[in-house]
């Protein structure tokens, strides 16, 4: 997540070691051993509330303003949040077959009945790890913005998760397209990440959703009111 410019961001093939045997790790103990009981830590997930952890305030922003983002040549690209109604999902081409080896998620070749090849793996398996992808439009009073929505963001607004949905895709359509309708129309709070993407010579803002938080009423609309007396102290 992406906590007041703090990134931390991994891939498919990203693998977390505890406790490395390698040098830098031991200077970093070391060095946090001798200064944890005089240092006062401020925690990330403290410092970069408002923006991390999907809080509504004054740095939300309107969907036109995605145009004039600023730092999108940058490889890092932007992280913006928006309040938005999800008007639709694409229910077309949902759900990929995915190697089922913990932490790949590298989608599987088919090679025949119950076969799944992974080329990552080197492996090839009878089944297959449902995954979730989804493209969507969400709108607001200014503008409106197709994003790209991966598995967990989409398991979070529709309540569900990528086995069933897979299920109710091969089984029953009218519960696969329920299931999909079930944020439609509902307003969240989109943490954003903004990037340019060049396709057939043809340069735009790709869009990708990291966070969508349901909208808490009143919660957030006590934000507004103390902005509201900032503007009019």
């Amino acid at each position: 997540s992406d906590f007041h410019g703090r990134t931390l961001t991994t891939v498919s093939s990203t693998s977390i070691e505890k406790n490395p045997d390698i040098p830098l790790a031991k200077k970093l103990s070391e060095w946090y051993s001798r200064v944890s009981e005089d240092v006062k830590f401020t925690p990330i997930s403290a410092a970069g509330a408002q923006g991390g952890e999907g809080k509504f305030d004054s740095s939300t922003k309107f969907l036109y303003q995605i145009s004039s983002a600023h730092n999108l040549s940058s490889e890092k690209g932007e992280f913006i949040q928006v309040v938005a109604m999800l008007e639709s999902l694409r229910s077309d081409n949902v759900i990929y077959k995915a190697c089922p080896t913990p932490n790949c998620n590298k989608k599987v070749i088919e090679d025949g009945p119950n076969n799944y090849r992974c080329e990552k793996c080197n492996r090839v398996f009878s089944n297959y790890m449902p995954r979730l992808l989804c493209n969507g439009k969400i709108v607001d009073a200014t503008s409106f913005q197709w994003v790209t929505f991966f598995n967990e963001i989409v398991e979070k607004m529709t309540d569900s998760n990528a086995q069933e949905i897979d299920s109710a895709n091969q089984n029953d359509r009218t519960i696969f397209e329920e299931i999909l309708n079930r944020p439609k129309f509902k307003r969240f709070l989109f943490k954003l990440k903004l990037k340019l993407d060049t396709f057939n010579d043809e340069t735009r803002i790709r869009c990708t959703c990291i966070d969508a938080r349901p909208i808490n009423f009143v919660s957030d609309g006590r934000v507004l009111l103390e902005e509201i007396k900032k503007l009019s102290a």
